[in-house]
Formats: C-alpha cells, sequence, structure tokens
C-alpha cells in the first residue's frame, strides 16, 4: 500500500494492483478539490484585497483633486485681496471684501487641515509598533558604569 501521494513514484505504478490504483486515483482527485478549494479561497482574497486597494485610489484621487481646488481657491483668493482691482475699491467696499476674503481663507485652510489629519491618520494606524514599557512589577537595579580599580579621571 501507498503510504503518501507526496512520495509516490510513478515508475512504481506498474507494481500496483487494481485496488491500490483505485486508492492512488481517490487521493489523488481528493488532493486536486482541496487545492482547487484553496486557489479559489486565494482568488476570492486576492479580489477582496484588489477592490479595497482601487477603493484606496479612488479615495486617494479624491483627496488630492479636492487639495488641489481649494490650493487653487486660496490662491485666486489671496490675489483678489492684495491685488491690483483691490486699490481702486473705496474704504467700505475693501473691508467687506477683506473679511469675505478672510473667512474663505479660514475656511479653505481649515479644510485643508482636515483633509491632512486623514490622511495622515490613515498612515499612522500602519506604522509599525512601538516598544512597549516594562511592567511596574519588574525590580529597577541601577548598575553602576565606573569599575572598581579603574579611575575614570586620570590626569598627567
Amino acid at each position: 500500500m501507498l503510504s503518501s501521494i507526496d512520495s509516490f513514484a510513478p515508475e512504481s505504478l506498474s507494481s500496483l494492483n487494481a485496488e491500490q490504483l483505485r486508492k492512488l486515483a481517490r487521493d489523488l482527485i481528493a488532493k486536486v478539490a482541496r487545492q482547487d478549494a484553496q486557489i479559489t479561497q486565494r482568488d476570492q482574497k486576492i479580489a477582496s484585497l484588489d477592490q479595497a486597494i482601487s477603493s484606496k485610489d479612488r479615495e486617494i484621487l479624491y483627496r488630492q483633486a479636492k487639495i488641489d481646488q481649494l490650493t487653487h481657491e486660496m490662491a485666486v483668493l489671496k490675489r483678489w485681496k492684495f491685488g491690483r482691482s483691490r486699490k481702486q475699491l473705496d474704504a467700505a467696499q475693501a473691508s467687506l471684501l477683506d473679511e469675505t476674503i478672510d473667512a474663505d481663507i479660514a475656511a479653505i485652510e481649515q479644510e485643508l487641515e482636515d483633509l491632512a489629519s486623514a490622511a495622515k491618520a490613515d498612515t499612522e494606524s500602519r506604522k509599525q509598533p512601538k516598544r512597549a514599557a516594562l511592567p511596574a512589577e519588574l525590580p529597577c537595579v541601577d548598575m553602576p558604569r565606573a569599575q572598581p580599580g579603574i579611575d575614570l579621571y586620570w590626569v598627567q
């Protein structure tokens, strides 16, 4: 009888009887079925990981587009605030424009910070874990660094 399919040598087929050949065929069919199941599981896992990657890619593209849009809008607002056309306005209109632009710039900066903090939170969750502190029940032993008989402050 055969002990294992993995240690089977093809040259020994001629020495097997009909019952041993049937058992070998059943074992091989079972092995192929197990491998098919493993392949199917791996394919499903790969598909779910691909879906997660594409989702993250879409999220990154959205965030980058939003950051670009907000940066452009901020540049336009600063041009309005410090540009030549602002000098042509009277004082009341200029102060109203300044208030509106300052509020818009503050809102844009806040939105940019929110986008950056969300991206930072994603990267922080993937960082390697830090070394944990030692348990409090461990005794603290001070070891002197200087060895007896050695004068560290030797002067000529």
